[in-house]
């Protein structure tokens, strides 16, 4: 599964912020309940650290942490379409992919998390996310 945040949804002062803060630059903006299940759910072998940024509109401070993890494009199947080094439609490898639940792909994309770590974000009510299915395929 890919998390996507969703572009329509502005920091609002008017009601609680999202979970998966929009952004100009892109960057994968957590809150700290998203952060708690996203580290929760993490396996041994994903790479994630955080770097903390305040945000603030009107006066308000909000606390959120940027995501980062290296690129891991030896994920991808050689099915993935590419355009240089930009991925363009990917598809994920079955068997590489297995012991991974929260990565990047690559250095400005979005945040690919598995099945039982969407579940859990769900089951968080965290706000802001759109989850999209990534395609997966076995090496023949």
């Amino acid at each position: 599964m890919e998390a996507r945040r969703h572009e329509g949804v502005p920091l609002s002062l008017d009601e609680d912020p999202v979970d998966y803060q929009p952004n100009s630059p892109f960057w994968r903006l957590c809150s700290p309940r998203l952060r708690a299940v996203l580290d929760a759910s993490k396996s041994p072998v994903d790479r994630v650290t955080w770097i903390p940024v305040e945000l603030t509109a009107l006066g308000q401070r909000l606390r959120y942490f940027r995501l980062q993890s290296p690129p891991l494009l030896e994920l991808l199947h050689p099915s993935t379409i590419m355009a240089g080094k930009l991925v363009v439609k990917p598809v994920l490898d079955l068997d590489r992919v297995k012991p991974h639940r929260v990565f990047v792909l690559a250095k400005d994309s979005m945040l690919v998390v598995a099945e039982a770590v969407r579940e859990a974000i769900v089951a968080a009510n965290c706000t802001g996310i759109v989850f999209l299915n990534v395609l997966m395929a076995a090496r023949d």
